[in-house]
């Protein structure tokens, strides 16, 4: 099997990777300056409550997510992924970089407020159609080693949170203003325009060009001679957010919990983060040659136990490193595979639709209520490897998903 990738299949990799990256940097910098941005738009005598505020306009962006989906993939499915790929990286960066300017409270009143939850509403819709788009989209171009070319694109979208990382370190060193969210947000925003001027150079993919039948609404036609599939696709997904929301997002929360300093929490978290990007790219590769079914299966099974020593060490505080870099190992197989594979369970008139469907319908409830969950367990069963368990059971449906959709 050939794996060499041409310029311009690197080309279409790369671009279609952008918006990912630029979502995972707008969840990080939003969640690092959400003092800053309660401030000037929800003030409150209580500061706690204008952080509220602000963590609520980022959770509103997120729910509109599955809504975006929805109508970008309509049209991808209907007239072509490139046009619906330009307009909604045009959306997120016009959002993203009018955030950065909007006027204050103070400045506007309640108006200033009223303009930022909208531009936060549009960015949530374009990003709900980002990382499918970059899915289907570079599924149908790099059809040699799909596995191996969506395995690079969930690198380059980790990539996004190393940016963040970064203006934050930055920017700290530079100033301490409560205006320096502005000046994170207006990177992001420029990074986003130059991404819509480099995109316009993309080309339709053949398979696209070369169906012939086109659904009136690509949605209901899935639903209807595709619903078996779509909810396989949905446990399958479920299984990679719950990964992805508790050995990734939650964990640094956890550790904060059991007495880790930020620094011990940062310093473990972005080595792993870096290893578990990486990893992504490889199992995707190693997918192309034993088939993604395998890959999945075998690294999810692999990651149940290791899971549960990786909590164990925290609690324990011994060998956390250690049973965070193996964990990182393993089940950056999954995450490297699942989104090719996702994306073959389509056939091409719906599957943009298809993937946008699962993927954000699952992040949005297991992603989001994930970290929730494990920590209720917690506190009900009084017993703090609950968020192993948790990922037990879902890793569990994400097998059953995968076996039962294999072809």
């Amino acid at each position: 099997m050939n794996i060499q990738l041409s310029r311009t299949q690197w080309k279409i990799i790369s671009l279609s990777s952008l918006g990912g990256a630029l979502e995972f940097y707008d969840f990080i910098i939003f969640a690092i300056f959400a003092a800053n941005i309660g401030a000037a738009f929800f003030p409150a005598t209580n500061p706690f409550t204008a952080t509220l505020s602000a963590f609520a306009a980022f959770a509103i962006g997120y729910l509109v997510r599955p809504i975006g989906g929805i109508l970008f993939s309509h049209f991808g499915d209907r007239y072509g992924r490139k046009n619906v790929f330009i307009i909604s990286m045009s959306i997120m960066a016009s959002a993203t970089f009018l955030m950065s300017i909007t006027p204050n409270y103070h400045s506007w009143g309640i108006t200033a407020t009223i303009i930022f939850m909208l531009l936060r509403l549009g960015q949530g819709m374009a990003i709900g159609g980002e990382i499918p788009g970059a899915i289907t989209f570079v599924k149908e171009h790099v059809n040699t080693c799909p596995g191996f070319a969506c395995g690079i694109v969930f690198l380059f979208i980790n990539a996004g949170i190393f940016l963040a990382d970064l203006a934050y370190g930055v920017l700290n060193k530079v100033t301490t203003a409560d205006y320096a969210w502005r000046i994170a947000f207006f990177i992001g925003g420029i990074l986003a325009i130059l991404s819509y001027f480099l995109r316009r150079t993309l080309h339709e993919s053949q398979e696209f060009n070369q169906a012939t039948q086109r659904y009136t609404v690509p949605l209901f036609a899935l639903i209807r001679h595709q619903f078996k599939k779509v909810f396989l696709g949905f446990l399958i997904v479920a299984c990679q957010a719950t990964l992805i929301s508790l050995l990734y997002l939650y964990v640094a929360s956890f550790m904060k919990l059991h007495d880790y300093s930020i620094e011990q929490t940062a310093w473990i978290s972005g080595i792993n983060l870096a290893i578990f990007s990486l990893g992504c790219a490889f199992w995707g590769w190693v997918s192309d040659y034993i088939g993604a079914a395998k890959v999945m299966i075998w690294g999810i099974l692999l990651s149940i136990p290791l899971t549960f020593w990786f909590y164990h060490a925290i609690l324990t505080h011994q060998n956390v490193m250690l049973a965070y870099v193996i964990l990182s190992c393993v089940c950056s197989t999954y995450t490297g595979s699942f989104s090719a594979y996702l994306a073959s369970l389509f056939p091409v008139n719906v599957r943009f639709s298809g993937v946008a469907f699962t993927y954000n319908l699952g992040f949005a409830i297991f992603g989001g209520l994930t970290p929730f969950l494990a920590t209720y367990l917690i506190k009900v069963f009084d017993h703090p490897l609950m968020p192993a368990y948790v990922f037990l059971c879902v890793s569990l449906l994400g097998i059953i998903g995968i076996i039962k959709s294999r072809h």
